[in-house]
């Protein structure tokens, strides 16, 4: 594997033991090992495991000078097996509706599964350079431009759809109500029986002032 040890402590606790090392003849950064004998578990500063569920090479190492020739069941996980295609096909067929059709949500499902293992492997063979990152990367910027233009294409097809069918549920009503005249509503203020009241007052107000002169 090409990995040199530069520290190993036996002593830590007593199931316990801690690995250090490196790549051998490289300058990259000390790694750290955990490896419990008593659990057969294993921890690394690496995280690999706990990212995309693959021991890394620093934790095979280890689990190879401790003489241990099967990786344990516990890190072995069911999408890395050799059924794990039959597997999903098997979910698939389980998840068939009434009419003996795939769900959407199954088609989703084994499209989403499929596309992270492709991304993955590609991700894995553009990692080590420069240049093959960029190209990857310019690579999800174009595929991202054209799923969003035809996204927004088909929501305004959509859209349109939908106006059309409204028009021609609506106008049709429209043209057959009988023209009617509008509806007028009094402003809130003064009634007509407050008017005829002043009035009565003016009236009055006019008839005295007649008598009076």
């Amino acid at each position: 594997m090409g990995i040199e040890f530069t520290e190993q402590i036996t002593h830590f606790i007593s199931s316990m033991r801690l690995f250090y090392m490196r790549t051998h003849g490289g300058t990259s950064r000390i790694k750290s090992v955990m490896y419990d004998c008593q659990n057969l578990e294993i921890k690394d500063s690496c995280h690999k495991f706990e990212t995309i569920g693959i021991l890394c090479k620093h934790a095979l190492k280890v689990l190879d000078v401790v003489n241990l020739n099967a990786i344990p069941n516990r890190y072995i996980l069911r999408r890395w097996t050799k059924d794990a295609k039959n597997r999903v096909i098997n979910e698939n067929k389980s998840a068939l509706d009434g009419n003996g059709n795939n769900s959407t949500y199954v088609s989703e499902m084994t499209s989403v599964s499929n596309g992270m293992k492709r991304a993955n492997e590609i991700i894995m063979r553009a990692k080590s350079y420069e240049e093959t990152r960029r190209i990857f990367y310019e690579f999800l910027d174009s595929v991202g431009e054209n799923i969003d233009a035809w996204l927004k294409n088909m929501n305004l097809h959509d859209s349109t759809t939908c106006d059309d069918l409204i028009a021609n549920e609506v106008e049709p009503q429209i043209k057959n109500l009988s023209k009617r005249n509008p509806l007028h509503v009094k402003s809130k203020g003064i009634t007509d029986a407050h008017k005829r009241h002043w009035d009565n007052k003016k009236k009055t107000k006019k008839i005295r002032s007649s008598k009076l002169k």
